[in-house]
């Protein structure tokens, strides 16, 4: 960096260590912590159940702005304790009046508390002004509203130079497109009229002053040079740079970092980005520096904007691989115009990506193309992704698998929890290998799916005989044993269906004398009633099959009923399943896919504390929060209202701001759109049954009343006994 941030006090309102000296504390022996979606951070317990999630919206930091000069720690904590306890406060060494103070709290949701009952009340005489310290999130990926760009216009002149014909002048305006001079980027045309040189003339824009017909010569021979006037000859680049710096000192108090571009120099043009501790800081100086004309510029105006910055930390060994379309990117981002730019920041042991821009919709839209550049591009049919369950089973995996080899090149990542397959790679690679997935889509779909419903007493008996046959004979994906609903799941033709039904009884008629009882001791596996096989035995007593356990855990994905418990007891023991157990049992993408599901039941159920970002298919959460406050999205950068949960609405209040939603509703009633009672997004039913299910939540929904049904279980019962049919006419 340029400039090195200025230095600050650090106080510590406790007796504990600072943060970055303080030891971790650990979590309870049966307790994990892990990155969700990027931005979240959840706490899971035994049983899988969450116990706490950190928001993409939250920190345990959080800037409060506003505050008296000499305020002491004893005031600033009288008024944040109420929130939480206080870790760490710091301030600017040479503090301004008002000042601004980053606050440390024991936890993300104390701060985010602090945060949106505080601002904009008044204390110690001053507005207050508080904004959540998101900026560092997982995944090496940082957002920004507190920079200033700063535009000026470096020292330079424009040549004339002459070539013997029209081929060796054109050749020189070829190369000029991709060869600097020295640390500038020129701009080369044809040109005619006065000065003429040699036969063909080619004026050359943007050159350093110092430029020599020698230099000139890395453009290919030539006749001769002609020069004008320098646009200010009295001071180098260098000069420039350092009155940049003389100038934002005035800002020490609340500018943290100034950064500028390395060359080559493009259109003449030089750049610096000054960061600032809150966005009224950076609106403030932009204000302050913009317009100025100093004599090291020239006299030239200076141009500075308050800007938005995204960045992103990569590996180097991830950059390499996509260095070639990332540069392709910055380039078209560069041709968008002044505003917005993406570069590229080799720190030795990592690259940063920094994408700058303005306007916040289209820094948005920039900050996607980015990413699906490094997390590749997502399969979608007609617009919406495309998944089958096939990919996340063991023929799905090699099939993939096969496409890799038979596509070097070409990346392929599935994303089993999510549902989502991703493509990394040339274009044309990828195209193919999209086709070839789809193609295998739409034969899957062709196959009808069955189910079956089997006596939970001979499920043991099955599943240790005719289930395996089944597998052998008509492939591992097209027969699925549910033990924890003791059902039999059959894709295919009837043909198959008439097989699989052959089976089923076959068992029944075999086994029908040697049914064995429920459960009733602790060496008897609670999910297929036998003997446990390869025991597991719970902290309770109860042992199950180990292989019965690994399939009760892996049914947990599509019951969502959490927290995951033992079965013993006919389903009345209440001891949980240790992760480590299940760590134990399950490859660790498993074990993922169970932390998901038990996240999405989660949030689910807590429809009042939790809501989706409004934006369509957009995967952040964030909580509830009294009016007058503004959130932004870290995927999607929406500014979001956490009261009313729509778009900020800048200076309205939020009753002002639903003015739209009576025109919305009288539409909502013609066009038959509800409002989901689970995650409050709005939902529409074109046609089929009444049992609905949200896109966004899961939530199970009878279309009629809105009554909700975990997992859709009852919804049926409901339907036939509260109004009689299921949407789909009279039932017979």
């Amino acid at each position: 960096m340029a400039n090195s941030p200025p230095l600050t006090q650090n106080s510590k309102p406790t007796t504990k260590p600072p943060s970055h000296n303080r030891p971790t504390q650990p979590l309870p022996a049966d307790c994990s912590s892990r990155p969700m979606d990027d931005h979240m951070r959840l706490k899971f317990g035994s049983g899988f159940e969450i116990e706490d999630i950190v928001t993409g919206f939250e920190s345990p930091w959080v800037y409060v702005s506003g505050l008296p000069r000499d305020i002491g720690d004893a005031k600033l904590n009288r008024m944040l304790r109420p929130f939480g306890e206080i870790f760490e406060i710091r301030r600017p060494l040479n503090p301004a009046s008002p000042m601004t103070a980053k606050i440390q709290f024991s936890k993300a949701s104390e701060a985010y508390k602090a945060f949106t009952t505080l601002h904009g009340v008044i204390e110690f005489g001053y507005k207050l002004e508080l904004r959540m310290a998101v900026e560092g999130k997982q995944n090496g990926k940082l957002i920004k509203d507190t920079v200033v760009r700063i535009d000026w216009d470096a020292p330079h002149r424009n040549v004339y130079m002459g070539y013997t014909n029209e081929e060796q002048a054109n050749a020189a305006i070829q190369k000029a497109r991709r060869t600097p001079y020295g640390d500038y980027l020129t701009v080369a045309a044809l040109h005619t009229g006065i000065p003429a040189v040699g036969r063909v003339t080619v004026k050359f824009q943007n050159l350093p002053v110092n430029v020599t017909e020698e230099g000139m010569e890395v453009f290919g021979p030539h006749q001769g040079m002609v020069t004008e006037r320098p646009n200010y000859p009295d001071y180098t680049v260098q000069d420039t740079i350092n009155g940049i710096k003389k100038l934002c000192y005035q800002f020490r108090s609340t500018m943290i970092d100034l950064d500028f571009r390395p060359p080559p120099y493009r259109e003449g043009k030089m750049c610096a980005w000054a960061y600032f501790s809150t966005p009224n800081d950076a609106k403030a100086a932009a204000e302050n520096l913009h317009g100025r004309k100093p004599a090291y510029t020239g006299h030239n105006k200076i141009v500075a904007r308050h800007i938005k910055m995204v960045s992103f930390l990569l590996a180097v060994d991830k950059f390499r691989k996509i260095a070639a379309e990332i540069k392709a990117f910055a380039e078209k981002i560069w041709r968008h115009g002044p505003s917005y730019n993406l570069s590229v920041l080799d720190k030795t042991s990592y690259i940063s990506l920094r994408l700058y821009g303005e306007d916040m919709t289209t820094l948005g839209r920039l900050k996607s193309g980015v990413e699906r550049i490094l997390n590749g591009e997502p399969l979608l049919e007609n617009g919406k992704v495309a998944w089958d369950d096939f990919f996340g089973r063991h023929q799905g995996i090699l099939f993939l698998q096969d496409l890799e080899r038979q596509f070097k090149g070409v990346t392929i990542e599935k994303d089993a929890p999510r549902r989502t397959i991703r493509l990394f790679g040339v274009s044309e690679g990828r195209t193919a290998v999209r086709e070839k997935i789809l193609h295998k889509m739409a034969q899957l779909q062709l196959q009808k799916s069955h189910i079956i419903r089997l006596d939970p007493r001979i499920t043991a008996a099955f599943s240790n005989g005719e289930y395996h046959s089944l597998q052998k004979q008509l492939g591992p994906d097209n027969v699925m044993l549910d033990l924890w609903r003791h059902i039999l799941r059959v894709r295919g033709d009837e043909d198959a269906f008439i097989v699989v039904s052959e089976a089923v009884n076959r068992a029944q008629m075999k086994n029908q004398y040697n049914l064995p009882r429920m459960a009733t001791t602790r060496n008897e596996c609670p999910v297929c009633f036998s003997e446990a096989s390869s025991p597991v035995q719970l902290f309770c007593g109860h042992s199950f099959c180990r292989v019965c356990l690994k399939r009760y855990l892996m049914a947990a994905v599509d019951h969502k009923s959490f927290p995951l418990t033992c079965l013993g007891d006919e389903g009345k023991c209440t001891e949980r399943i240790p992760l480590s157990t299940a760590r134990e049992l399950l490859p660790v993408g498993d074990f993922d896919t169970i932390v998901h599901a038990a996240f999405s039941a989660h949030i689910q159920t807590h429809p009042d504390e939790y809501n989706f970002c409004p934006t369509p298919n957009c995967p952040q959460v964030y909580r509830a929060a009294p009016e007058g406050v503004f959130i932004q999205c870290p995927t999607c950068l929406l500014r979001i209202c956490p009261n009313c949960h729509t778009d900020a609405h800048d200076g309205l209040t939020c009753s002002e701001s639903s003015g739209g939603d009576d025109l919305f509703r009288d539409w909502a009633g013609k066009h038959d759109v509800k409002q989901c009672p689970g995650c409050k997004i709005a939902i529409e039913k074109d046609e089929g049954c009444n049992h609905m299910m949200c896109t966004m939540c899961k939530t199970h929904i009878c279309w009629v009343c809105l009554q909700t049904f975990p997992n859709g279980e009852g919804i049926y019962g409901h339907m036939r006994s509260e109004h009689g049919d299921f949407g789909l006419g009279p039932i017979i």
